[in-house]
């Protein structure tokens, strides 16, 4: 069985849009505590998603079958606290990415995503 979503990262400012489309007839499962910022080829800590702003443990996402799911990541590496909530750096210039994991009837696939960030 190959991977069962589609998926796709764009570069923003601060952090990256993921969309996913299951491709399956069956529920697709994000696990978020297996998902992982990637910087310059290597997993550099975890995601905050929809803007959460907070670092922990994370509830799955669930896609059901045939739907799809967007949200922008951002590294949690890059998290700021700061008197008003909190916010998120810039992500550096040069490759940053996700490593995605997800379930499909209790089998693990990951999925590796990468957006180079140039300079203006």
């Amino acid at each position: 069985m190959g991977s069962p979503f589609g998926s796709h990262t764009g570069g923003a400012q601060h952090g990256l849009l993921l969309k996913v489309k299951n491709k399956t007839d069956k529920e697709l499962t994000i696990d978020w505590n297996r998902s992982f910022y990637v910087r310059d080829g290597a997993t550099n800590g975890g995601l905050d998603y929809m803007s959460r702003c907070y670092a922990g443990k994370k509830e799955p996402g669930i896609i059901f079958p045939g739907g799809s799911f967007a949200t922008y990541l951002f590294p949690e590496v890059f998290l700021l606290e700061e008197w008003r909530g909190c916010d998120h750096e810039y992500l550096p210039v040069g490759d940053n990415g996700v490593m995605l994991s997800a379930t499909c009837e209790g089998k693990e696939f990951r999925e590796r995503m990468n957006v180079r960030i140039r300079p203006n």
